[in-house]
């Protein structure tokens, strides 16, 4: 199975990339497990209490939770940078095989990002 991965921000940057992943029902989540690079990432969806989780492991560690209207913590770690984020959802859609966000990064009391992400099941 594939999933495709876009997303656009507030500095103009898009990412769409097609990525072959394992797909797992565990209980009231589904998984999708995939490998971008040298990272091995976990995007793990609740459409019943409404959130989603994505994880990466690897060159880049990250950890991120999206529940709308929440603030929740965001860490980005590497070998050479370690930073730690608050993510505030603007909105989250759950759709049988579509997922769309609208997120801000705050550094701070700053948003520093404005990111809108979609995640398609092929």
């Amino acid at each position: 199975m594939k999933l495709l991965i876009k997303s656009s921000d507030l500095f103009d940057l898009n990412y769409s990339e097609f990525f072959d992943t394992e797909k797992q029902a565990l209980g009231n989540e589904t998984e999708y497990s995939y490998k971008d690079g040298k990272n091995i990432c976990k995007v793990i969806i609740s459409p019943l209490e409404n959130y989603i989780k994505i994880f990466r492991a690897g060159e880049i560690n990250s950890e991120q939770l999206f529940k709308t209207d929440e603030v929740t913590d965001f860490s980005y770690l590497t070998d050479n940078f370690e930073k730690f984020f608050f993510i505030k959802t603007n909105n989250l859609v759950i759709l049988p095989k579509k997922i769309s966000l609208n997120y801000d990064i705050i550094e701070g009391d700053m948003v520093i990002n404005n990111i809108n992400l979609e995640i398609t099941e092929l």
